[in-house]
This record gives C-alpha cells, structure tokens and sequence, in this order.
C-alpha cells in the first residue's frame, strides 16, 4: 500500500540522516 511504500522511503531518509550527523 502507499502508507506502507511511505513509511519505508521515510526509514531510508533516518538512517541516511543518521549516518550524515
């Protein structure tokens, strides 16, 4: 579902984020 699709492509922003800090 899209809700689903969402919270995956949200996931992958934090941990990119988290590596750059």
């Amino acid at each position: 579902t899209i809700a689903v699709l969402k919270d995956e492509e949200n996931k992958l922003l934090i941990e990119r984020t988290n590596l750059e800090n």
